[in-house]
């Protein structure tokens, strides 16, 4: 049995940040929405991370970005009601870090370091959260990386990038590559850098199907390369590609009232976290033991911020997100990050990952 030692030390950073580790391989990939780097093979799937991080206190000491003026961020967003929001589920979106997320079961990867005495140690890191994914509802986003996020804003809010634009194209510069996202009827081709191109079904209101068009990093050893979600009544149901020869990473999503559980069946230790609403303030129970430890919490603001907490405020700052018509102002702790409408599109300008221009149509 875990003790909560060592659930506290498999907590995870501030989403969207990069996880601090004594070695970080050279070459590791900046662009959200490309998988992780690996230097083994050995993947662990649905290992269900913590919230907070003891990692990130040092990373936030640093401090840098910069903030949009009000004048410049437009008039505050109306809430959305249930209903918009759940028309809104198991369709194919995009949703930059920088807008604020927090894990609910985030993907690692083992990494191995050899030092200058040739001395070999392994560690297990957290994959680098992906910008495109399908959202679920509820504020609960599942990237292409198999990271499953609750995104504060969108609880409240709808979507940074329209679900219903024709292409959407994601890049960081011509070094990075772009990603074009076409969409035609319920087909969404996603043509990515350097990969075969992946394909989004929105088969019905119920039941959609992300097929990865190549040997994904993530899926590695898997027997199927695609992802199916389905909605039965109250229950979303999340079966991504088989590890191995067991389906170890299937869970389920029940909203009844004001709560949802995310259920994983496969967790060695309690199976559910539990997200409960409250009017304007949202709590997240995470699953696993040490969950009092955990707790995170997120509050929509008298003037239209949402506010949120990774964790119970010991190894995490609090965020604020500021959203309007023309812009938006992400703070956590020292760290301050806004993403600017241009024209058509968003310039994104984080600053752990650099600046992103995302255009649609």
């Amino acid at each position: 049995m875990n003790s909560i030692s060592s659930a506290l030390s498999r907590l995870t950073p501030v989403a969207g940040r990069p996880v601090t580790t004594p070695a970080v391989p050279a070459g590791a990939p900046k662009d959200a929405f490309q998988a992780a780097e690996r230097t083994s093979s050995e993947s662990s799937w649905w290992r269900a991370a913590g919230l907070g991080a003891a990692a990130v206190g040092s990373v936030m000491l640093a401090g840098c970005g910069s903030q949009l003026p009000a004048s410049q961020l437009g008039a505050p967003l109306p809430v959305q009601t249930p209903e918009q929001d759940q028309a809104q589920a198991l369709k194919l979106e995009v949703i930059p870090s920088s807008l604020g997320k927090i894990d609910i079961l985030r993907q690692t990867h083992t990494e191995t370091h050899t030092d200058s005495d040739g001395n070999t140690t392994t560690s297990t890191e957290n994959d680098a959260l992906q910008n495109v994914g399908v959202y679920l509802g509820n504020g609960l986003f599942l990237d292409r990386g198999l990271n499953l996020s609750l995104v504060p804003d969108r609880i409240f809010h709808a979507p940074l990038v329209p679900q219903d634009a024709e292409q959407v194209t994601l890049s960081r510069g011509k070094f990075s590559g772009t990603t074009v996202i076409q969409k035609t009827g319920p087909l969404t081709t996603i043509a990515n850098p350097a990969e075969l191109d992946d394909t989004v079904q929105e088969t019905s209101p119920d039941h959609t199907t992300y097929q990865f068009g190549t040997v994904f990093q993530a899926n590695q050893g898997k027997t199927s390369s695609q992802i199916n979600i389905t909605r039965q009544g109250n229950t979303i149901t999340v079966e991504p590609p088989h590890y191995r020869n067991w389906n170890a990473s299937r869970y389920t999503i029940t909203t009844v009232g004001n709560t949802t559980t995310v259920h994983n069946p496969h967790w060695s230790g309690p199976p559910d976290t539990v997200i409960t609403r409250d009017g304007n303030r949202v709590t997240v129970q995470p699953q696993g033991w040490g969950q009092k430890y955990a707790t995170s919490t997120v509050e929509l603001q008298t003037d239209g911020s949402v506010k949120f907490q990774e964790g119970n405020g010991f190894f995490t700052p609090t965020q604020t997100v500021q959203r309007g018509e023309n812009g938006v102002n992400h703070v956590a702790g020292n760290f301050k990050e806004n993403i600017k409408r241009e024209g058509q599109g968003w310039q994104v300008n984080d600053s752990a990952l650099g600046s992103l221009r995302i255009n649609y149509r």
